[in-house]
């Protein structure tokens, strides 16, 4: 067998046992105190933003906060992808220049598409016409998952294309592949967001199942994954940047469609028991009132 199909065997069968891990141990998978902290926190300062200005603004901020996080972290990701330049990517590109294979390439080439800009808007199409009318039907904010999709396309196509001028790397003198994968990222986004919006409309408790979802999205990343690199279509360091951009981009997009789609008691619930209840655990007492009083 060639060089080039052992390693893709290699590669989805650790793929499909971290997959198989990660669906096994999903149940016991709790995060720990100091996420549930971080969380409490940022849920606060939410219902806060909401009560005070809006779910509106308080999402917009919340976008404009981590898609210029995103586009840091990606950035400086880029700058060490040139430093990585000539001993990594040359050194990947070359060898699977040296082994392209013509039935194995036309499989990749034909998988690519998985990823690919014509394809993922015609999916994210369907999900903008779909998830609106399914939310609608279970009277819940039919604008929540179209403002979401609607974003997370349009801000993957400019944040990618800001970060491409920024990072400013050069392709692959076979393609025009640039710093970050599209492919990649648009995976993360869309799929991801598909995923996510399903889960909030028809949630279950069974974690394995959600795992599995989720499981689906990386196979599509790692599938996108080899083939842009197979295909020479990109330098690795794009595809791994790509991968990292999508990933924190659907983070920041699920934190926008929560604000957008909370329950409208949220906004509505005194923020000051909150308040209190934060300050509380931060000197160690106990709310007022909350003792009853000796004489």
């Amino acid at each position: 067998m060639p060089d080039v199909v052992w390693l893709a065997v290699v590669f989805f069968a650790c793929v499909l046992i971290l997959c198989f891990v990660a669906v096994y141990y999903a149940p016991s998978l709790v995060a720990g105190p100091r996420i549930n902290d971080i969380r409490q926190r940022y849920s606060l300062t939410v219902q806060v933003g909401a009560k005070n200005f809006g779910r509106l603004v308080t999402a917009g901020v919340v976008f404009l906060a981590g898609s210029a996080f995103t586009v840091l972290v990606c950035y400086l990701f880029g700058r060490l992808a040139h430093v990585l330049q000539d001993p990594i990517d040359w050194t990947v590109f070359r060898w699977f220049e040296a082994r392209q294979l013509d039935g194995w390439s036309r499989v990749w080439r034909v998988l690519t598409n998985v990823g690919g800009l014509r394809q993922t808007r015609w999916v994210a199409l369907v999900g903008i016409l779909f998830f609106p009318v399914a939310y609608g039907l279970s009277r819940r904010r039919w604008a929540t998952p179209l403002l979401t999709l609607l974003g997370g396309v349009v801000s993957e196509y400019y944040l990618q294309s800001l970060l491409e001028a920024i990072v400013h790397r050069g392709h692959p003198p076979t393609t025009m592949g640039s710093y970050p994968s599209g492919g990649m990222a648009r995976i993360m986004v869309i799929y991801g967001l598909f995923v996510f919006m399903t889960f909030r409309l028809w949630p279950t408790r069974n974690s394995r199942v959600r795992m599995c979802a989720w499981c689906l999205v990386i196979l599509c990343a790692a599938v996108e994954m080899y083939a842009r690199i197979y295909n020479l279509e990109h330098w690795a360091t794009d595809v791994l940047g790509g991968l990292l951009f999508g990933t924190m981009l659907l983070m920041v997009m699920c934190r926008v469609f929560d604000i957008l789609d909370r329950p409208s008691e949220l906004a509505t619930k005194p923020v000051s028991e909150a308040l209190t209840r934060e300050s509380t655990l931060r000197g160690g007492g106990r709310p007022q009132g909350s003792a009853s009083s000796k004489s």
